[in-house]
């Protein structure tokens, strides 16, 4: 698959799809703790095992590469102080992700 076709994937597909039956803050797959987990359970999880190890960052710089909508990241902006670049595959998710910054 080339570059081109999977950033025309997330652009068509982001709002479309996942955020109409995926997840709105996260694009990517959930950690189930309990096989009875509902998906946004899983997918909050997921977010917390990986991103939560950057607490420790009392203040500093992030690059999240592939940022989706931001979600990890604002997660992270929420609970530390840290500045953060996001590097989208696709321009839309990428649009997303600054407006979800700008608000919060």
């Amino acid at each position: 698959m080339s570059g081109a076709s999977v950033a025309d994937y997330y652009d068509q597909d982001t709002e479309a799809f996942y955020f109409r039956f995926w997840d709105t803050d996260d694009l990517h797959f959930g950690l189930f703790e309990d096989q009875k987990d509902r998906l946004d359970v899983a997918i909050q999880a997921m977010t917390r095992a990986v991103v939560s190890p950057l607490l420790e960052l009392a203040a500093g710089h992030v690059a999240d590469l592939g940022c989706g909508v931001g979600g990890a990241m604002s997660w992270l902006a929420g609970r530390a102080g840290v500045r953060i670049t996001g590097v989208a595959v696709s321009p839309r998710p990428g649009v997303l992700a600054r407006r979800r910054f700008r608000r919060a």
